[in-house]
Protein backbone atom coordinates (compact mmCIF):
# COMPACT_ATOMS: atom_id res chain seq x y z
CA UNK A 1 0.00 0.00 0.00
CA UNK A 2 1.82 3.07 -0.88
CA UNK A 3 0.15 6.72 -1.07
CA UNK A 4 2.21 9.69 -1.14
CA UNK A 5 0.89 11.89 2.10
CA UNK A 6 2.17 15.29 3.52
CA UNK A 7 3.67 15.00 7.62
CA UNK A 8 5.65 16.15 10.01
CA UNK A 9 6.11 15.73 14.07
CA UNK A 10 7.60 17.15 16.89
CA UNK A 11 8.77 16.30 20.37
CA UNK A 12 9.84 17.74 23.98
CA UNK A 13 8.60 18.97 27.09
CA UNK A 14 5.80 15.90 28.90
CA UNK A 15 3.15 17.16 30.60
CA UNK A 16 0.31 14.73 32.14
CA UNK A 17 -3.13 15.95 31.95
CA UNK A 18 -6.45 14.63 33.48
CA UNK A 19 -9.68 15.25 31.07
CA UNK A 20 -13.14 15.38 32.17
CA UNK A 21 -14.53 11.38 31.95
CA UNK A 22 -11.34 9.95 32.74
CA UNK A 23 -9.37 10.62 29.80
CA UNK A 24 -6.38 11.54 29.83
CA UNK A 25 -3.36 12.69 27.56
CA UNK A 26 0.34 13.71 27.40
CA UNK A 27 1.73 16.43 25.43
CA UNK A 28 4.65 17.42 24.37
CA UNK A 29 5.99 20.81 23.23
CA UNK A 30 8.45 21.46 19.52
CA UNK A 31 11.61 21.61 18.70
CA UNK A 32 13.18 23.61 16.63
CA UNK A 33 12.91 22.08 12.89
CA UNK A 34 16.22 20.74 11.39
CA UNK A 35 14.12 20.59 8.16
CA UNK A 36 15.74 17.27 7.52
CA UNK A 37 14.13 14.19 6.35
CA UNK A 38 12.50 11.47 9.25
CA UNK A 39 10.69 8.48 9.43
CA UNK A 40 8.27 6.97 11.63
CA UNK A 41 6.63 4.10 11.95
CA UNK A 42 3.14 2.95 12.78
CA UNK A 43 2.16 -0.69 14.27
CA UNK A 44 -1.13 -1.58 15.28
CA UNK A 45 -3.09 -4.79 16.56
CA UNK A 46 -0.37 -6.69 18.22
CA UNK A 47 -3.62 -8.21 20.16
CA UNK A 48 -1.65 -10.87 22.47
CA UNK A 49 -4.30 -14.17 22.44
CA UNK A 50 -5.97 -13.66 18.51
CA UNK A 51 -4.35 -16.02 16.98
CA UNK A 52 -5.59 -18.97 19.38
CA UNK A 53 -8.58 -17.47 21.14
CA UNK A 54 -6.86 -16.77 24.34
CA UNK A 55 -5.53 -20.50 24.58
CA UNK A 56 -1.73 -18.99 23.83
CA UNK A 57 -0.01 -15.98 22.66
CA UNK A 58 2.92 -17.86 21.48
CA UNK A 59 2.41 -16.43 17.52
CA UNK A 60 1.63 -13.06 18.98
CA UNK A 61 5.26 -13.24 21.31
CA UNK A 62 6.91 -14.18 18.06
CA UNK A 63 5.41 -11.29 15.61
CA UNK A 64 5.94 -8.79 18.18
CA UNK A 65 9.81 -9.40 18.81
CA UNK A 66 10.17 -9.44 15.04
CA UNK A 67 8.91 -6.05 14.78
CA UNK A 68 10.54 -4.71 18.11
CA UNK A 69 14.06 -6.29 16.28
CA UNK A 70 13.38 -4.06 12.93
CA UNK A 71 12.28 -0.90 15.27
CA UNK A 72 15.45 -0.88 17.07
CA UNK A 73 17.81 -1.45 13.67
CA UNK A 74 16.26 0.77 11.50
CA UNK A 75 15.76 3.33 14.47
CA UNK A 76 12.65 5.85 13.34
CA UNK A 77 12.30 9.07 14.89
CA UNK A 78 9.39 7.77 17.50
CA UNK A 79 6.71 4.75 16.81
CA UNK A 80 2.76 5.38 17.04
CA UNK A 81 1.02 1.29 18.46
CA UNK A 82 -2.80 2.23 17.06
CA UNK A 83 -4.47 -0.19 19.95
CA UNK A 84 -5.50 -3.61 20.56
CA UNK A 85 -2.48 -4.53 22.27
CA UNK A 86 -4.01 -7.44 23.69
CA UNK A 87 -7.30 -9.71 23.01
CA UNK A 88 -8.97 -9.50 26.64
CA UNK A 89 -8.28 -6.41 28.77
CA UNK A 90 -8.44 -8.67 32.01
CA UNK A 91 -6.04 -10.96 30.88
CA UNK A 92 -2.82 -10.39 32.93
CA UNK A 93 -0.50 -12.84 30.99
CA UNK A 94 -1.38 -10.93 27.84
CA UNK A 95 -0.77 -7.89 29.59
CA UNK A 96 2.71 -8.92 30.79
CA UNK A 97 4.00 -10.05 27.72
CA UNK A 98 3.11 -7.08 25.92
CA UNK A 99 4.41 -4.92 28.21
CA UNK A 100 7.70 -6.79 28.26
CA UNK A 101 8.04 -6.91 24.48
CA UNK A 102 7.30 -3.37 23.77
CA UNK A 103 10.05 -2.66 26.94
CA UNK A 104 12.53 -3.56 24.40
CA UNK A 105 12.33 -0.90 22.42
CA UNK A 106 15.44 1.35 22.55
CA UNK A 107 14.78 3.67 24.97
CA UNK A 108 16.09 6.46 22.28
CA UNK A 109 12.56 5.88 20.41
CA UNK A 110 9.94 7.48 21.74
CA UNK A 111 6.75 4.85 21.89
CA UNK A 112 2.89 6.89 21.68
CA UNK A 113 0.10 4.31 22.01
CA UNK A 114 -3.60 4.65 21.91
CA UNK A 115 -6.31 2.00 23.09
CA UNK A 116 -7.89 -0.39 21.15
CA UNK A 117 -11.76 -1.98 21.61
CA UNK A 118 -10.10 -5.09 23.23
CA UNK A 119 -7.36 -2.77 25.44
CA UNK A 120 -10.44 -1.36 26.98
CA UNK A 121 -13.47 -4.19 27.23
CA UNK A 122 -16.32 -2.72 28.88
CA UNK A 123 -16.11 1.10 28.58
CA UNK A 124 -17.21 2.31 32.07
CA UNK A 125 -13.85 4.22 34.46
CA UNK A 126 -12.82 1.13 35.76
CA UNK A 127 -11.78 -0.03 32.62
CA UNK A 128 -10.19 3.05 31.54
CA UNK A 129 -7.89 3.19 34.71
CA UNK A 130 -6.20 -0.36 34.18
CA UNK A 131 -5.78 0.79 30.67
CA UNK A 132 -3.89 3.66 32.06
CA UNK A 133 -2.05 1.81 34.85
CA UNK A 134 -1.08 -1.25 32.39
CA UNK A 135 -0.20 0.68 29.36
CA UNK A 136 -0.16 4.71 29.68
CA UNK A 137 -2.48 7.99 29.12
CA UNK A 138 -5.54 7.46 26.18
CA UNK A 139 -4.49 10.41 24.32
CA UNK A 140 -1.34 11.77 23.37
CA UNK A 141 -0.36 15.19 21.64
CA UNK A 142 3.23 16.15 20.45
CA UNK A 143 4.97 17.97 18.10
CA UNK A 144 8.29 17.22 15.85
CA UNK A 145 9.99 19.24 13.58
CA UNK A 146 7.12 21.33 11.90
CA UNK A 147 5.31 18.70 12.57
CA UNK A 148 2.24 18.07 14.78
CA UNK A 149 0.85 14.29 15.99
CA UNK A 150 -2.15 13.73 18.35
CA UNK A 151 -3.67 9.95 19.38
CA UNK A 152 -7.31 9.81 20.48
CA UNK A 153 -9.19 7.32 22.50
CA UNK A 154 -11.17 6.22 19.75
CA UNK A 155 -13.55 3.63 21.50
CA UNK A 156 -15.18 6.84 23.06
CA UNK A 157 -16.25 7.83 19.31
CA UNK A 158 -16.97 5.01 18.03
CA UNK A 159 -19.34 4.25 21.09
CA UNK A 160 -21.18 7.86 21.39
CA UNK A 161 -20.20 8.05 24.65
CA UNK A 162 -21.28 11.59 25.42
CA UNK A 163 -19.61 12.80 28.02
CA UNK A 164 -15.95 11.47 27.46
CA UNK A 165 -16.60 12.20 23.69
CA UNK A 166 -17.52 15.72 24.22
CA UNK A 167 -14.19 16.27 26.84
CA UNK A 168 -12.17 14.62 24.10
CA UNK A 169 -13.53 16.43 21.33
CA UNK A 170 -12.94 19.97 23.06
CA UNK A 171 -9.46 18.86 24.10
CA UNK A 172 -8.54 18.12 20.18
CA UNK A 173 -9.60 21.24 19.04
CA UNK A 174 -7.55 23.00 21.56
CA UNK A 175 -4.61 21.01 20.28
CA UNK A 176 -5.72 21.71 16.63
CA UNK A 177 -5.33 24.89 17.30
CA UNK A 178 -2.40 25.19 18.89
CA UNK A 179 -0.70 23.11 16.15
CA UNK A 180 -2.57 25.30 13.39
CA UNK A 181 0.81 26.99 12.14
CA UNK A 182 2.58 23.49 11.50
CA UNK A 183 3.23 22.42 8.12
CA UNK A 184 2.20 19.18 8.61
CA UNK A 185 -0.71 17.52 11.27
CA UNK A 186 -1.53 13.87 11.67
CA UNK A 187 -3.94 12.04 13.83
CA UNK A 188 -3.99 8.58 15.57
CA UNK A 189 -6.67 6.46 16.33
CA UNK A 190 -7.87 2.92 16.73
CA UNK A 191 -11.01 3.05 14.57
CA UNK A 192 -10.90 4.29 11.38
CA UNK A 193 -13.38 6.80 10.71
CA UNK A 194 -14.23 5.95 7.46
CA UNK A 195 -12.33 2.63 4.88
CA UNK A 196 -12.69 3.91 1.86
CA UNK A 197 -15.37 6.46 1.00
CA UNK A 198 -16.82 9.05 2.99
CA UNK A 199 -20.36 7.80 2.16
CA UNK A 200 -19.92 4.37 3.04
CA UNK A 201 -21.79 2.13 5.27
CA UNK A 202 -21.28 2.07 9.31
CA UNK A 203 -19.61 -1.15 9.95
CA UNK A 204 -17.57 -2.55 12.90
CA UNK A 205 -14.45 -0.86 11.92
CA UNK A 206 -15.72 2.64 10.87
CA UNK A 207 -17.68 5.36 13.10
CA UNK A 208 -21.55 6.50 12.52
CA UNK A 209 -22.08 8.76 9.83
CA UNK A 210 -22.90 11.64 12.66
CA UNK A 211 -19.41 11.16 14.22
CA UNK A 212 -17.51 11.03 10.94
CA UNK A 213 -19.39 14.33 10.09
CA UNK A 214 -18.15 15.90 13.28
CA UNK A 215 -14.84 14.96 13.22
CA UNK A 216 -14.27 15.43 9.31
CA UNK A 217 -15.41 18.61 9.65
CA UNK A 218 -13.18 19.58 12.65
CA UNK A 219 -10.23 18.35 10.95
CA UNK A 220 -10.75 19.76 7.62
CA UNK A 221 -11.16 23.15 9.20
CA UNK A 222 -7.50 22.79 10.76
CA UNK A 223 -5.87 20.86 7.76
CA UNK A 224 -5.09 17.85 9.12
CA UNK A 225 -3.07 15.96 6.63
CA UNK A 226 -3.83 12.62 7.64
CA UNK A 227 -5.67 10.05 10.51
CA UNK A 228 -3.59 6.77 10.82
CA UNK A 229 -5.52 3.73 12.30
CA UNK A 230 -5.57 0.04 12.19
CA UNK A 231 -8.61 -2.20 13.93
CA UNK A 232 -9.51 -3.73 10.34
CA UNK A 233 -6.43 -6.25 10.66
CA UNK A 234 -5.86 -5.32 6.93
CA UNK A 235 -5.37 -2.38 4.91
CA UNK A 236 -7.67 -0.11 3.31
CA UNK A 237 -7.42 3.66 2.06
CA UNK A 238 -9.70 6.85 1.71
CA UNK A 239 -9.78 10.30 0.75
CA UNK A 240 -11.84 13.13 1.18
CA UNK A 241 -10.72 16.37 -0.18
CA UNK A 242 -7.23 16.93 1.26
CA UNK A 243 -7.41 14.61 4.06
CA UNK A 244 -6.23 10.83 3.79
CA UNK A 245 -7.15 8.10 5.61
CA UNK A 246 -5.23 5.03 6.53
CA UNK A 247 -5.95 1.90 7.46
CA UNK A 248 -3.24 -0.77 8.20
CA UNK A 249 -2.72 -4.44 9.20
CA UNK A 250 -2.07 -6.25 12.26
CA UNK A 251 1.62 -7.20 13.91
CA UNK A 252 -0.40 -10.16 14.87
CA UNK A 253 -3.03 -11.89 13.19
CA UNK A 254 -3.88 -10.64 9.94
CA UNK A 255 -7.30 -10.86 8.21
CA UNK A 256 -9.02 -10.40 5.14
CA UNK A 257 -5.83 -10.13 2.41
CA UNK A 258 -4.23 -8.73 5.39
CA UNK A 259 -0.66 -9.62 6.51
CA UNK A 260 1.68 -9.27 9.26
CA UNK A 261 3.70 -5.72 8.86
CA UNK A 262 3.92 -2.20 9.76
CA UNK A 263 3.65 1.30 8.07
CA UNK A 264 6.75 3.49 7.42
CA UNK A 265 5.57 6.96 7.19
CA UNK A 266 8.71 9.19 5.78
CA UNK A 267 8.79 12.94 6.05
CA UNK A 268 9.84 14.94 3.83
CA UNK A 269 10.36 19.19 4.23
CA UNK A 270 7.86 19.69 1.63
CA UNK A 271 6.07 16.13 1.36
CA UNK A 272 5.44 12.76 2.93
CA UNK A 273 5.05 8.98 1.66
CA UNK A 274 3.81 6.04 4.00
CA UNK A 275 4.23 2.17 2.74
CA UNK A 276 3.36 -1.22 4.62
CA UNK A 277 5.77 -3.51 4.42
CA UNK A 278 5.21 -6.52 5.27
CA UNK A 279 7.40 -7.65 8.48
CA UNK A 280 9.31 -10.09 6.49
CA UNK A 281 10.45 -8.00 4.14
CA UNK A 282 11.45 -5.08 5.94
CA UNK A 283 14.37 -3.63 4.54
CA UNK A 284 18.37 -3.31 6.51
CA UNK A 285 17.77 0.66 6.20
CA UNK A 286 15.72 3.17 5.42
CA UNK A 287 16.83 5.68 2.86
CA UNK A 288 15.17 8.82 1.42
Amino acid sequence: MKKTMKLFLVFTFLVTLGLSGNLSAEVKEALPSSGKPFFFIQLSDPQFGFMDGNRSITGEIEAMNKAVKIINRLKPAFIVVTGDLVNDSKDESQIKAYQQIIARVDPSIPVYTVPGNHDIGTLDSSSIEAYRKHFGNTCFSFRYKDCAFIGLHSNVIKNEDKAREEAQYKWLEKELKKAKRKKFKFVFTHHSIFLKDINEKTNYSNLSPEMRTKYISLLKKYNVNAVFAGHLHDNAYGKTGDLEMVTIGAVGRPLGKGYQGMNVVKVYPEHYSFEYMALDEFPEEITF
